[in-house]
């Protein structure tokens, strides 16, 4: 204010001197040299008539626009007030301005006060913004991140505090995970959208293959599952193949199963599978005779074939090659072995034929003296000698059943002595029988020790004999026995 109230003064002073002294100029601007005395009151060496500046040397003029400096209204100006408001330019507060209009009268004309009704001088921060018109008269700068935040107030300097995209309540630019709300649930350092593993830490890989333990179906393994089997290769019972395919459910994977279709796998430990054993309970590879039929499932295991004629019995126990099961006669020969398979005793009295078609059983069928077809020991004698009984010829068997005999032909009288084998004596004819008392006593004197008994049958030429017919010991020689004449 003090600068503008002593411009005005100087203006006031140019402009009486001017009216007083009454000099007037040249019409250029050029000093005349006047020859001869001149007045020059102000000494200047200009006469009067050519001062430009009376009382001033014309000759000082500072800001060389052609007024010497004692009359110019800003000696150091040139041009002097280009607004023309009568403050020098040198002195203008406000170029272009009016500097004597002032309305809130804060010394700041209104042209160039930068808050119009409040006082420019308050300006607490000093950003040249009085703080009534400063968005952050606190703050210099205001707002360098432009995001409408006074820097004392601004939560994330350097960005934009109004973008939050995660609604987080923290701008994005000072936010460790712009997009996550939370930032790090886990608490892992890694954001919530780029954890790889939530709910565990990212950074834990036990086995190094990139997936976090808490995330890893396999924390201890890398790879995790090489055969694809959902078990990890640490817990894998079957490498290489799958644990959960278990055809026979004995807890063994089928890839690592030696017999994937059998449970139990080989019970017999002959190293067969169950369900490929050929001989369940014992030892396949064991196979004596060698006919691929293991020993103990072999019926006949040292006999390659085992049973030849096919009857059951082992061909090295067998007794006769044929069947041994048909024993007809049961004397412990099988018929295919037996030359009299009829016969429990075969050919009992040697003679080479078998007592079922023997003709004369006792006696040799081969001897045949008279050649009558009627072996000698059953062929009776021709002219029988009759002794110990008169009347012999009407005699009788013993109570002798001839019915139970078809074609009876001949007598047998069976003696026995108690400390010697059964006898047998072919008796003759059945139609003779005149000599059959007299060979009963005979039989009688014959025994050295007790007689058991004497039966006389009646037989046929096939070998069938009647019931024996027991004869009481004799009383004494020559009683046919106790009876056997009428």
């Amino acid at each position: 204010m003090a600068k503008v109230a002593w411009a005005r003064v100087l203006v006031v002073i140019w402009a009486l001197g001017l009216a007083s002294v009454g000099l007037s100029c040249s019409d250029d601007a050029t000093t005349k040299t006047v020859e001869g005395p001149c007045s020059d009151r102000d000494k200047d060496g200009v006469c009067d008539s050519d001062d430009l500046c009376e009382g001033h040397p014309d000759s000082v003029d500072l800001d060389g626009d052609g007024v010497p400096d004692g009359c110019d209204l800003c000696p150091a100006d040139n041009p002097d007030d280009d607004d023309h408001d009568g403050i020098c330019n040198s002195a203008d507060q406000c170029p272009d301005g009016d500097d004597l209009l002032d309305t809130d009268k804060d010394d700041v004309p209104d042209d160039c006060d930068r808050c119009a009704g409040h006082a420019d001088s308050q300006d607490n921060d000093g950003d040249g913004v009085a703080d009534y018109c400063d968005p952050c008269p606190f703050d210099n700068p205001d707002d360098s991140d432009a995001d409408t935040i006074c820097e004392s107030l601004d939560v994330c300097a350097g960005g934009d505090d109004r973008v939050d995209t995660d609604g987080d309540g923290t701008a994005d630019h000072c936010d460790v995970c712009p997009l996550d709300d939370p930032n790090d649930s886990d608490g892992d350092d890694v954001c919530d959208s780029d954890d790889q593993c939530p709910g565990g830490d990212d950074a834990v890989d036990t086995d190094g293959d990139s997936v976090a333990d808490h995330c890893d179906p396999c924390p201890a393994d890398n790879p995790d599952d090489s055969d694809a089997d959902t078990i990890c290769d640490s817990a894998d019972q079957c490498p290489g193949s799958d644990d959960r395919v278990d055809t026979d459910g004995d807890l063994f994977a089928d890839g690592c199963d030696a017999c994937p279709a059998d449970n139990p796998n080989d019970t017999d430990n002959d190293t067969v599978c169950d369900g490929v054993d050929a001989c369940p309970g014992g030892d396949d590879a064991v196979d004596g005779d060698g006919d691929t039929v293991a020993d103990f499932c072999d019926p006949c295991p040292l006999d390659n074939p085992d049973d030849s004629d096919g009857d059951t019995v082992c061909d090295s126990a067998d007794v006769c090659a044929g069947d041994d099961r048909i024993d007809t006669d049961s004397d412990g020969v099988p018929d295919a072995c037996d030359p009299c398979p009829l016969d429990t005793l075969d050919d009992s009295d040697h003679d080479t034929f078998c007592d079922s078609v023997d003709l004369c059983q006792g006696w040799d069928d081969l001897i045949d003296t008279n050649n009558n077809s009627i072996p000698d020991g059953c062929d009776p004698p021709a002219d029988p000698t009759v002794s110990g009984c008169s009347t012999c010829g009407a005699c009788m068997a013993w109570g002798i059943d001839w019915t139970t005999v078809p074609d009876a032909a001949y007598y047998l009288v069976r003696w026995k002595c108690s400390a010697n084998p059964v006898q047998t004596f072919v008796m003759g004819t059945a139609t003779s029988v005149a000599d059959l008392c007299n060979d009963v006593d005979m039989c009688n004197n014959m025994c050295v020790f007790t007689v058991d008994y004497i039966k006389v049958v009646a037989c046929n030429y096939a070998g069938a004999c009647s019931p024996g017919a027991e004869v009481p010991e004799a009383e004494s020689p020559g009683t046919c026995g106790g009876g056997c004449c009428l």
